[in-house]
């Protein structure tokens, strides 16, 4: 015959199983929690597809299995459920960290990169004019910003073209009107055609006309600030020459005798070299991560 199980024993156990629920309850709660958001984040890193397998899981285990096994009168099955229920947090909380990790290697909104696909560009302005006593026809460059130009899916060439505050707000909020604001309900993407991208001086004194800086369109940044610009220059300097002239860096010196005939010597300087100052380049196109 059974030993009869004191009235106090009873108590015991029944406070001990009311009190295990109790754990479990706030078990599930954390781990329903962590379900949730853990899904939030998971959904949008595209190729984690196993994520959505532990959340289902985790999610049945709630809904069914731990509520079911509730009502279990035995300890040792509750704290089973609770290992289970550990087992599923922990595993929610590995996928969570792999999907930060991921998410944590995403282009930041803003970042400005080199690309080597071709985008077709402005076509220049023919315009009329006056040469001598009849007008010709001559193409001129279209330097006005260009239309929106998405690349791909939330990059954007850099052409100077303006977008919608409210629309690309993520965007807005990185650059501001650093290139230009149209309107009060705009604002203008970098212009990088046919520019060079320079870092901003931050008062180390390396550009030393960082003040004079201008905007890059009406309402931009001036001076030692992002989205300013500068025209190209050549840095004053001289040279000495025999004779009566001193002429520039890289002019052709061409020597002949007075015309009178003495022997004195007289320089004449002729330009030489091309349109502007640089350094050896290759061309690419400049994109920005807008979304």
């Amino acid at each position: 015959m059974p030993e009869e199980v004191s009235p106090e024993s009873k108590l015991y156990v029944k406070e001990e199983i009311e009190k295990t629920r109790k754990d479990i309850r706030e078990e599930v709660e954390k781990v329903n929690s962590k379900a949730t958001k853990t899904f939030t984040t998971v959904a949008v890193v595209v190729g984690l597809i196993t994520g959505f397998g532990v959340y289902g899981s985790a999610k049945n285990y709630i809904n069914t299995a731990v509520e079911a096994k509730l009502g279990t009168e035995t300890l040792a099955e509750i704290e089973n459920n609770k290992i289970q229920a550990r087992n599923s947090y922990k595993k929610i909380v590995e996928y969570e960290s792999k999907a930060e990790r991921i998410l944590s290697g995403r282009t930041i909104i803003g970042t400005i990169v080199p690309y080597g696909g071709d985008i077709p560009g402005k076509k220049p302005i023919r315009k009329k004019v006056l040469q001598g006593l009849r007008y010709v026809e001559i193409e001129i460059p279209d330097n006005t910003p260009g239309d929106p130009c998405q690349v791909k899916p939330g990059w954007f060439f850099c052409n100077g073209a303006s977008l919608d505050r409210e629309e690309y707000k993520d965007l807005f909020d990185v650059i501001g009107v650093a290139f230009g604001a149209p309107d009060p309900d705009t604002f203008n993407l970098p212009d990088l055609r046919g520019r060079f991208i320079r870092g901003v001086d931050h008062g180390t004194g390396r550009d030393p006309d960082a003040a004079l800086r201008k905007f890059s369109y009406k309402g931009g940044n001036t001076g030692n600030k992002v989205g300013s610009v500068q025209d190209d220059e050549l840095k004053k300097h001289k040279h000495q020459w025999r004779g009566y002239r001193a002429c520039g860096s890289g002019d052709r010196v061409v020597r002949s005798k007075d015309p009178i005939g003495s022997d004195d010597i007289q320089d004449a300087c002729f330009e030489t070299g091309g349109n502007e100052t640089r350094p050896k380049n290759v061309y690419v196109n400049w994109i920005i991560k807008a979304q």
